[in-house]
């Protein structure tokens, strides 16, 4: 019965260091990325618009955000972030926003380009 508990004890370590790291952070990891799209409403005012960047923002101050000047406007943004539950609680945030008709949010399928110029898939 011990040598049955001996490799049970060695997963659940590895179990919680892996846990902690993906929670923590591991340097020279990258948190995942999001596509998220921001549809305004008619009656959207730039405060509005301002508002739905800063909501961005706190999640990944160097996000790629890009507003489409039709109107009413559309903003499109990836970002970067390990938050767990990161789609679900940014699409609420954002909805909350006067201005904003809907919000998506889903992972990122676009391709960047790494430091030596090779593709390198966002997960």
């Amino acid at each position: 019965m011990k040598r049955a508990l001996l490799p049970l004890s060695l997963v659940a370590a590895v179990t919680i260091v892996g846990g902690l790291a993906l929670t923590c952070g591991v340097k020279g990891t990258k948190s995942p990325s999001y596509d998220v799209t921001i549809n305004f409403t008619t009656e959207v005012t730039q405060a509005d618009i301002d508002t739905t960047n800063a909501v961005l923002k706190s999640y990944d101050a160097s996000l790629s955000y890009l507003l489409q000047e039709g109107f009413p406007p559309t903003g499109h943004a990836t970002l970067h972030t390990s938050v767990i539950g990161f789609c679900p609680a940014v699409e609420r945030q954002l909805k909350a926003v006067h201005g904003v008709a809907s919000a998506t949010c889903r992972p990122s399928t676009t391709v960047a380009t790494g430091s030596t110029g090779a593709p390198v898939h966002s997960p």
